[in-house]
């Protein structure tokens, strides 16, 4: 299975479906997929694991000029 970045896993999931998946609201969903927030470091782990192992710790490390349409 692939690993995604964060912003590639919302893009790909929906910002509805990640924020039900992910237990928050779409709108703070919304600011992780525009890079301008990111998770609180302490809740990773149980993103990770909410994601099925398609996130792993390096997704929320990459690059973000990557990401930014």
């Amino acid at each position: 299975m692939q690993t995604l970045s964060l912003v590639d896993f919302i893009n790909a999931l929906g910002d509805e479906k990640a924020a039900t998946m992910f237990g928050v609201k779409p709108r703070t969903i919304q600011s992780w997929r525009r890079a301008e927030r990111m998770p609180r470091t302490r809740d990773i782990p149980l993103l990770i694991e909410r994601s099925g192992g398609r996130l792993t710790h390096a997704s929320f490390f990459a690059p973000v000029h990557e990401h930014v349409a």
